[in-house]
């Protein structure tokens, strides 16, 4: 009797199942990261192998940021705030960010290991890229993320929109915004 898959990832064989010992840089998260995002996992996702699951949201539809793995994994224990992720983080992956990361030799989409920095964040971002971001992070969090971290997202993406109201944002204040952002999923985590 064959085997039912729930999604087309489950396909994908597991290192356990093939024998092969992991490779250096693979994605091997701690117990506590493991204990996070089975809390935080869509129901759709729970059960999957960490190695699955990255390589499942790399090549999927609802990942329109470009899915480094530094962010993939940070963004798989939900790892928001001063060490961890900023919603800046989520610039939509455009024709623009296409160029930026096909130019740029040094990055290795593979390399899940500790020491791999995340990308720098815009320099000069706008309150329109701050309601991008979100928007983008509301997308993969649709597909990704328990009903919970949905609505924590959705919640900050529409007071980002609010805030459109109590425009213009400089710069330095996006960054603020951003920031508060961050923690405030940062402490959710916890």
């Amino acid at each position: 009797k064959r085997p039912r898959y729930s999604s087309i990832s489950d396909l994908q064989p597991t290192d356990d199942s093939t024998g092969r010992l992991d490779r250096q840089h693979s994605f091997r998260p701690s117990a506590r990261q493991q204990d996070v995002h089975a809390l935080t996992c869509a129901d759709d996702h729970r059960g999957k192998s960490p190695g699955s699951f990255v390589d499942y949201a790399r090549a999927s539809l609802a990942t329109k940021f470009i899915p480094l793995p530094a962010i993939l994994s940070r963004l798989y224990d939900f790892l928001f705030g001063v060490c961890g992720l900023s919603v800046l983080h989520f610039r939509r992956f455009d024709l623009s960010a296409q160029l930026d990361y096909a130019n740029t030799s040094q990055l290795n989409a593979r390399n899940f290991s500790a020491g791999v920095d995340l990308p720098p964040l815009p320099r000069e971002p706008s309150h329109g890229d701050l309601k991008a971001a979100l928007g983008v992070l509301g997308t993969y969090s649709e597909e990704f993320f328990d009903p919970n971290t949905r609505c924590l997202v959705s919640a900050a993406k529409d007071f980002a929109e609010e805030l459109s109201d109590y425009e213009p944002w400089s710069s330095s204040e996006v960054k603020t915004l951003a920031f508060w952002f961050s923690n405030i999923f940062a402490a959710y985590r916890r």
